[in-house]
């Protein structure tokens, strides 16, 4: 199963924003959240959505996020 994040630039690096934006369940909601976050201020050259390859369990309470049905 393909997920998620949400990546911010600092100086050439890309790296995750934080763990609620990491396993997020599809391309759609990740796009959805990354145009929220670009809408309360943060500069869209340094944002994109991109595969996670973190450990994390998506199903993981602490996450926030869910397998969609």
């Amino acid at each position: 199963m393909t997920v998620y994040c949400i990546e911010l630039k600092n100086g050439s690096t890309w790296a995750l924003k934080d763990i609620a934006h990491a396993k997020i369940p599809t391309q759609d909601k990740a796009n959805t959240r990354m145009a929220e976050l670009i809408s309360e201020g943060q500069d869209a050259s340094t944002i994109r959505v991109s595969v996670d390859t973190t450990d994390a369990n998506p199903l993981d309470p602490t996450l926030g996020n869910t397998v969609p049905s």
